[in-house]
């Protein structure tokens, strides 16, 4: 299951790059396009396939777009084929073979890095406060609900780290059945919602088969 589509940045990716855009589903609203340019005007990040005509595919891109432009390589690119990436304007290029995560997080940096600087709006830090039963951010409540709260204590105990279905069902204080993977995803998808329109887009990830994990650039600060 995915994330609800409007709380995922849209990643274009165009041509026929030499990865599954299956892999980048669980983080971004993935299209798929043909070729350059797109009519597409809210895309977060575009990848594109350096193939042949890679250098003309950029080019064609950027006379449009303005979102970050990941370029990927064939495999053992050399130093001459990288730089006549980032030249015909590229942000950032990556080369076969590679983790499906560095891709992730690549895209992750790109779309960070080109959102408009905001006075404070750097600040990651969370209050989890257990006492009053709300989460805040700069001085901001976010909505949360006894289940979420729990679930987002879970992880915030330990940023980074992947936390397992078994592990967060074990740490809801309501008393009530298991949740289901299909709910606990539910759950942990609306949660990522609120916290993203808090300014925190990246806040949780799924981490697939395994559970999920707080971005371990969150500050956490637990109040009991």
């Amino acid at each position: 299951m995915l994330q609800p589509a409007q709380s995922r940045p849209i990643v274009l990716v165009s041509g026929e790059p030499q990865f599954n855009p299956q892999v980048l589903r669980g983080d971004f609203d993935v299209r798929k396009r043909s070729s350059a340019p797109f009519a597409d005007r809210d895309a977060a990040a575009i990848v594109v396939d350096f193939g042949r005509d890679g250098g003309a595919a950029i080019r064609a891109t950027r006379g449009r777009h303005q979102a970050p432009l990941l370029a990927i390589l064939a495999p053992d690119a050399p130093a001459a084929r990288r730089i006549e990436a980032l030249e015909a304007g590229a942000d950032d290029v990556l080369s076969v073979p590679y983790e499906d995560a560095e891709l992730v997080a690549r895209l992750r940096a790109l779309i960070r890095r080109a959102r408009p600087a905001q006075p404070g709006m750097d600040d990651t830090t969370l209050v989890i406060d257990l006492a009053r039963q709300r989460v805040r951010r700069r001085g901001y409540d976010i909505d949360v609900t006894p289940t979420e709260l729990d679930l987002l204590s879970a992880l915030a105990r330990r940023p980074g780290v992947v936390v397992s279905p078994a592990r967060l069902n074990a740490a809801l204080s309501v008393p009530m059945k298991a949740m289901t993977p299909a709910m606990l995803y539910t759950t942990i998808s609306t949660l990522r919602h609120k916290l993203h329109v808090a300014g925190l887009p990246f806040a949780i990830r799924t981490v697939r088969s395994r559970g999920y994990a707080l971005a371990d650039d969150i500050v956490a600060e637990l109040w009991h």
